[in-house]
């Protein structure tokens, strides 16, 4: 007979990023992510390789995602605020 465990939101949350343990370390690397991915975009616009907001280049998607498989949902703002501050700089 084969059982189920259903796991909490929490729970699952720890199980998919090991990497931060403590609630005290999160801050830390939303920011890491979030300004690398603003360094990252600067660089990237700065190739103008197509157009003043587009590049054939775009590294800080690779630092999201990574940043998403390594540490799970939770460091989606910063993402989001980095890529926000990189679109409104460019006028998108």
């Amino acid at each position: 007979m084969a059982y189920t465990t259903i796991l909490s939101t929490r729970e699952m949350s720890n199980k998919l990023s090991p990497i931060v343990k403590t609630g005290s370390e999160l801050p830390k690397v939303v920011a890491g992510i979030f300004f690398s991915y603003l360094i990252t975009g600067y660089i990237g616009l700065n190739l103008h390789s197509v157009n003043t907001f587009a590049t054939l280049a775009w590294p800080p998607s690779g630092i999201a995602f990574v940043g998403f498989l390594i540490y799970g949902y939770r460091v989606w703002p910063g993402v989001f605020f980095a890529a926000f501050m990189l679109n409104t700089s460019v006028g998108a």
